[in-house]
């Protein structure tokens, strides 16, 4: 792949940008410290140039949704692909101000790569989810969620949102250094945010079916005849075959410790 590298990548992140930079999904399961953001941004450039995007979305944590622009892009975005580019911060103490409409307008109608960075909470207050979705329908969208555990319970609303927000994208990444911070059921919403029907093609439909697949457990009517009270709910005793999920998602995932790479240097 002939790509103008602004920054020079280390070899895994060659490797993942040669093999998903045109994947429509993907996670990478990276610790901190590997440069997962670096891959993000060399693969949105590559499909802009490839003319299959004209937007990247960020979803982060307040405060980390900031370094994308201030410092990631201008780190690593090509400066061929730089003076093509608008990229704005949300900012909700500032949302209902004419500046900021002013500027996000600006960003909607840009004529050349449109990149918005939104917080977690920006994304679910009422102005920041209706620009999003805006964002969603007008541009071509590489949307990455960053730090993706975040939206790892199945029930949240910001769960939901986000999950259902990925289908209008063409091209989904989540990104995070502790995928099961948890436990394995810690993936099940993540992957849904890349493919909603993806854990319905592995027969698994509901988050219910998938925590059966996946954990050994004790009912509560086993517990209420085994110890005479009822706990009100199953009780989890342990996982079974994370073998057998994990090869589900070694497809469209990659994991990256800072053990494995050898050619990192120290912080």
């Amino acid at each position: 792949m002939e790509y103008p590298f602004k920054t020079e990548p280390f070899e895994h992140q060659r490797r993942a940008f040669e093999e998903s930079a045109e994947f429509q999904l993907y996670a990478l399961f990276w610790e901190q410290g590997t440069g997962k953001s670096k891959v993000v941004i060399d693969s949105a450039g590559w499909l802009f140039l490839q003319d299959k995007i004209d937007g990247l979305l960020v979803v982060a944590p307040n405060g980390v949704h900031v370094n994308w622009i201030k410092e990631e892009l201008v780190v690593h975005l090509p400066d061929c692909i730089a003076r093509q580019t608008r990229a704005f911060h949300w900012q909700s103490t500032k949302a209902q101000t004419k500046w900021h409409q002013r500027e996000v307008e600006r960003l909607l109608k840009h004529q050349g790569l449109a990149v918005l960075a939104i917080s977690y909470d920006a994304f679910m207050s009422e102005k920041g989810k209706k620009f999003v979705a805006r964002f969603l329908r007008h541009r071509r969208c590489f949307y990455t969620v960053d730090e993706s555990t975040r939206i790892k319970t199945p029930k949240a609303k910001r769960t939901q949102s986000i999950v259902a927000s990925g289908k209008y994208a063409p091209f989904r990444r989540v990104l995070t250094g502790t995928p099961v911070p948890q436990g394995p059921f810690d993936v099940f919403s993540q992957v849904r945010f890349l493919d909603e029907d993806f854990w319905k093609r592995q027969g698994l439909g509901t988050f219910t079916e998938f925590k059966q697949r996946f954990g050994k457990w004790r009912t509560a009517a086993e517990v209420q005849e085994e110890k005479g009270f009822d706990p009100g709910y199953d009780l989890l005793l342990d996982y079974k075959d994370v073998d057998v999920l994990k090869g589900m998602i070694d497809p469209i995932s990659s994991r990256v410790t800072k053990e494995e790479v050898l050619d990192l240097p120290d912080k």
